[in-house]
C-alpha cells in the first residue's frame, strides 16, 4: 500500500461533543499512528472562537484532522488560514451530518445534492492555503440512493479539485423526520458501494465508516479499502486503541503499555493545563468497558465528576484490580 495511503488505515471518527481536546489526549496515550479527527466545527465558530476550540496541543496533534461545516466560501477560506496556521494539516468537509441545524444552514448532507457547492468550497481552501482536503460522507441521500449517483459525486470532485480522500459512511441518510442516531442505524449498510468506489477510483484513498466495532472487522475491510473508521466503539471501549500500532500498522512495541501509568499521566498534564474535571474525566468512563468492575468505575467517575475533584488513589485502586486482565 502507498506510504500516504497506509496512514488512514485506522482513524477515529469525529464525534460532536466526545472527541473534545481531552479526549484527543487520552486517544494518543494508547496509539501514535491512528488518525483522530477534531468534533465538528462549524465554520463561524472556529472565525469566532478558534484560541478556544481549536488550541494546538502537542501531545494529541499529528495525525490530527480539523472537521469543518458550513457553506459559505468566504468563510470556509477565512477557517482554512485558521488551521494553516495552527499546523494543521488536513481539513476534512462534512458532507454526511443529517441533523436539524444541518437542514437549517443547508450544510452537511444536504451539500450532496449540490456539487457544485462542494466544489466551490474546496477551491476556496485550495484558493487559501496549501494543506490536504478530504471529505467525509454518505453513500448518498433519499431517492439519490443508486451506486451511480455516489459514482457522479466522487468523479466530479477529484476531476474537478485536488481532494482525492474519502471517508465514506456505508449508508445513505433518510431525512424529514429520522434523527442522527436513526441515520446510524436504520439505513442498511452498504458496504459493496464503497468496496466499488475503490475499484472505480484506484487512485484515491477510501476510508470505510459505519458499523465497524471491532479489530477483527477492520482487517476484513482493509483487505478492499484503504482504511476503517470507527465512532462510538472506541468512545465506549478507548482501550481497543491500546492494539492498533501493533496489529494495524505492524508497529512493534517495545513493552505493553502501562494503562495505570499512562492513565495517571494523561490526568496530571490536563491538570495542569487547567482542563476542567468534567472534560478530563469524561473519556475514561469505559475504560473498563465490560469487566465486572465497569459499573463501579463509572460511579467513581461519576463522583469525582460530582465534587469537581479527582481522587487518584481510588480511581487506580479499581484500575489495577482489572487492568491486567484486559
Amino acid at each position: 500500500m502507498d506510504k500516504k495511503k497506509k496512514q488512514y488505515q485506522f482513524c477515529v471518527a469525529p464525534m460532536l461533543r466526545y472527541t473534545d481536546e481531552s479526549c484527543r489526549v487520552l486517544y494518543r496515550k494508547f496509539t501514535k499512528k491512528s488518525v483522530l479527527f477534531t468534533e465538528m466545527i462549524l465554520f463561524n465558530q472556529l472565525i469566532n472562537k478558534h484560541h478556544y476550540i481549536l488550541p494546538y496541543n502537542k501531545e494529541s496533534h499529528d495525525p490530527v484532522i480539523v472537521q469543518l461545516a458550513g457553506n459559505n466560501s468566504l468563510d470556509l477560506s477565512k477557517c482554512s488560514k485558521i488551521i494553516y496556521d495552527k499546523n494543521y494539516k488536513e481539513i476534512n468537509l462534512n458532507i454526511g451530518c443529517p441533523s436539524q441545524s444541518s437542514e437549517k444552514g443547508n450544510f452537511g448532507i444536504y451539500l450532496m445534492k449540490n456539487i457544485n457547492t462542494v466544489l466551490d468550497l474546496i477551491k476556496s481552501i485550495e484558493d487559501s492555503v496549501s494543506i490536504k482536503i478530504s471529505i467525509k460522507t454518505r453513500i448518498g441521500i433519499e431517492n439519490n440512493n443508486e451506486y451511480a449517483f455516489l459514482k457522479n459525486f466522487i468523479y466530479e470532485i477529484t476531476e474537478k479539485t485536488s481532494c482525492k480522500i474519502f471517508f465514506i459512511h456505508a449508508r445513505i441518510a433518510i431525512l424529514n423526520g429520522f434523527s442522527p442516531k436513526n441515520n446510524r442505524t436504520i439505513p442498511p449498510l452498504k458496504y459493496d458501494y464503497v468496496y466499488k468506489i475503490k475499484k472505480d477510483f484506484p487512485n484515491t484513498t477510501i476510508i470505510i465508516n459505519g458499523e465497524i466495532n471491532s479489530i477483527k472487522k477492520s482487517i476484513q475491510h482493509l483487505k478492499k479499502v484503504d482504511g476503517v473508521m470507527i465512532g462510538r466503539m472506541i468512545y465506549k471501549n478507548p482501550l481497543l486503541l491500546n492494539n492498533i500500532d501493533n496489529i494495524i500498522y505492524k508497529k512493534k512495541q517495545k513493552k505493553k503499555n502501562n494503562i495505570t501509568t499512562l492513565i495517571n499521566e494523561y490526568i496530571n498534564e490536563q491538570l495542569s493545563n487547567n482542563f476542567p474535571i468534567r472534560k478530563i474525566l469524561r473519556p475514561l468512563a469505559g475504560l473498563l468497558y465490560k469487566t465486572n468492575k465497569s459499573s463501579i468505575w463509572k460511579q467513581k467517575i461519576n463522583k469525582c465528576i460530582q465534587k469537581n475533584k479527582i481522587e487518584k488513589k481510588k480511581l487506580n485502586k479499581i484500575l489495577n484490580t482489572v487492568i491486567n486482565f484486559l
